[in-house]
C-alpha cells in the first residue's frame, strides 16, 4: 500500500476536510493523491505526512486554495516599488530613457488605484471566509491602512499627471507617496503573511 494509500485510510470519514495532507516538518498542505516522494517545500520523504484532522468545510477549504487575494496582492506590491523606481529615475536619467520612465510612471500611477481597489476587494472576501467576520484586531488594521492606502495612490496619480505634465512643484508629493505606498504594501504584507495560515473552523 503506498503512503497517500495509508493516509487516507486512516482518515475519519466525518472529515470534513478529507482529501488533504500535512508535511509534519514544515506544515505543507496538499491534496492527498497528488504527493509524489518528496515535499515540495521542505523536500523530506513523503511517509512525514499526515492526515489533515482541522475541522474546516470543504467549501471554504476550496476558495481559500485559489488563494485570489495572496496573488491579487503581488500587483499593487510590484507596483508601489517600480513606481518608486521609475520617479527616482525619471529625475537622474535625460533624454528618451527619461521619457521612457516617465510614461512607465504615469501609466503605473493611473493604474495603481484600480488594482488597490481589487486587492481590497479580495482581501475583504478573504477575510470573511477565513475569519467569518471583519472585526478581528488584524483585519480591522489591514482596512484602515488599505483605506489610506488607496487614498495616497489617488494623491499619487494626481501629483503623476501634474507633474510629468510640465508642473514640476509636484515632484515632491510625487516621491513622498511613492515612498508612503512602498511602505504601506510591505506593512500590509507582513500583516497578511501572518494571518495566511490563520482560519476560524467550521
Amino acid at each position: 500500500m503506498s503512503t497517500n494509500e495509508t493516509i487516507k485510510s486512516t482518515q475519519k470519514s466525518d472529515n470534513p476536510t478529507s482529501g488533504y495532507i500535512r508535511c509534519k516538518v514544515c506544515g505543507y498542505v496538499t491534496k492527498d493523491g497528488v504527493l509524489k516522494d518528496l515535499c515540495p517545500a521542505c523536500g523530506v520523504k513523503s511517509s512525514m505526512f499526515e492526515p489533515v484532522t482541522e475541522k474546516f468545510s470543504v467549501k471554504r477549504r476550496q476558495f481559500l486554495d485559489l488563494h485570489i487575494h495572496p496573488i491579487i496582492v503581488h500587483f499593487p506590491q510590484a507596483f508601489a516599488i517600480t513606481i518608486l523606481l521609475t520617479e527616482i529615475g525619471s529625475v537622474i536619467f535625460k533624454g528618451v530613457f527619461q521619457q521612457i520612465l516617465f510614461n512607465t510612471t504615469e501609466l503605473l500611477s493611473y493604474v495603481m488605484p484600480l488594482v488597490l481597489l481589487l486587492s481590497f476587494a479580495s482581501g475583504i472576501k478573504d477575510g470573511q471566509v477565513r475569519f467569518r467576520k471583519l472585526g478581528t484586531p488584524f483585519l480591522k488594521l489591514k482596512i484602515r491602512f488599505g483605506i489610506i492606502y488607496f487614498v495616497v495612490s489617488i494623491v499619487n496619480a494626481v501629483s503623476a499627471y501634474y507633474y510629468l505634465h510640465g508642473k514640476p512643484v509636484f515632484l515632491f508629493p510625487l516621491i513622498i507617496c511613492a515612498v508612503a505606498m512602498s511602505l504601506f504594501t510591505t506593512v500590509l504584507g507582513k500583516i497578511g503573511a501572518e494571518l495566511s495560515c490563520s482560519k476560524m473552523p467550521g
